[in-house]
């Protein structure tokens, strides 16, 4: 079976999570982005709320240029309390802006975990041969042949999931990897 799209895997973990906070009696809210905030469901622990947050989720894209550090600088007013807050992403981002944002959340008390959600094509390159590529986030074509990048952009996303989860243990949050192609 073909792996899920990244959108859609997170979206099922997230349906999930709230799904077991829901037989908890937790409350459990939802935050879906892009550039800005589309639809923020504050914390609540209904049914009710269960199928609205499943109707979000089935409503929405995921498609298009995100700006992690922006969506948690908007939510961050409205957690009135200390919670934790489930960060789902592929987190491709700035990481400047998102340790800012990241420090944010610490200042207001919220623990964080970070689920890095991953194409087993973004792990892995397995490109070969003459190829046009799309920048990520909508920054551009690249016509080249695969190999001669392999090496620079695994090196380039190491360097970059490092300096995150660098930032998460300065902070004592959790960063954890979701390949969309695990069993």
């Amino acid at each position: 079976a073909a792996a899920m799209g990244k959108f859609e895997y997170a979206a099922t973990v997230v349906a999930t999570l709230a799904y077991m906070l829901l037989l908890q009696k937790d409350t459990f809210g939802l935050a879906l982005f892009d550039r800005k905030v589309h639809t923020a469901l504050p914390a609540k622990g209904s049914g009710a709320h269960f199928r609205n947050m499943l109707d979000a989720l089935s409503e929405a894209t995921g498609r298009g240029n995100t700006d992690i550090s922006g969506a948690l600088a908007a939510v961050a007013p409205q957690l009135k309390r200390r919670g934790l807050v489930v960060l789902l992403s592929d987190f491709i981002d700035e990481t400047d802006r998102l340790a800012s944002a990241l420090g944010q959340m610490s200042f207001l008390g919220q623990d964080v975990i970070l689920f890095h959600i991953e194409d087993p094509v973004e792990r892995d390159f397995p490109f070969a041969g003459h190829s046009i590529f799309l920048g990520p986030e909508e920054e551009g074509k690249l016509r080249c042949d695969p190999r001669d990048l392999r090496g620079a952009y695994l090196a380039e996303r190491s360097r970059h999931l490092n300096s995150i989860r660098e930032t998460c243990l300065r902070f004592g949050y959790e960063f954890e990897d979701m390949p969309t192609d695990a069993r």
